[in-house]
């Protein structure tokens, strides 16, 4: 897999933005100390953070991982924006080591992180705003794959001071549920 799955969550996470209004955005959303408004900037300025990472090796510097407020312009057309430029800097980084300040891995893994965290924070905003959550299946099975692997116990723990939270439960067979109740949300 390279930028492609970067792209497909991207685009899967651009529909869920475009249908996001300005009212929506002090709703509370499925990350606990996030309203719409701080995923909305996160997943924004995310891609553009990738595009450093990439670039440079190193990622760039990101207090509590928040990115600026976009929330007061066009946040769609910036994350389009940043989306291609995401995409473009993974397909030229191939297995470049990159740092992200706490760990170290080849841009062909970071990818998957990367498209992980902005599909399943576009979750989070079509579930905080009333949307569809039906999300694309085939790829929320590649990304869960990913999770399953990479997400040690360590990294969970309560919202704000953890990645993740504790995986919630599900006898769902859905992929869309059993991703986003494996990086701690309640679907």
């Amino acid at each position: 897999m390279g930028s492609e799955i970067l792209e497909r969550a991207n685009a899967s996470t651009e529909k869920i933005l475009a249908n996001v209004s300005a009212s929506q955005l002090t709703l509370a959303s499925p990350c606990a100390s996030w309203q719409v408004r701080d995923v909305v900037n996160h997943i924004v300025g995310n891609n553009f953070w990738f595009e450093g990472i990439t670039l440079n090796g190193v990622a760039p510097e990101r207090p509590d991982n928040a990115g600026p407020d976009e929330t007061g312009g066009d946040y769609v057309g910036r994350f389009m924006d940043g989306s291609a430029r995401a995409v473009a800097g993974f397909a030229s980084a191939g297995d470049k080591i990159v740092d992200l300040g706490f760990a170290q891995m080849p841009a062909s893994v970071f990818v998957l992180m990367a498209s992980a965290d902005q599909f399943v924070h576009g979750w989070d905003l079509a579930k905080a705003t009333g949307q569809s959550t039906d999300l694309d299946p085939d790829l929320a099975t590649d990304l869960l794959g990913f999770y399953q692997q990479a997400i040690p116990n360590e990294a969970r723990g309560p919202d704000p001071v953890a990645a993740f939270g504790p995986a919630v439960t599900t006898n769902s067979t859905d992929p869309v549920v059993q991703l986003v109740a494996y990086s701690g949300r309640t679907p």
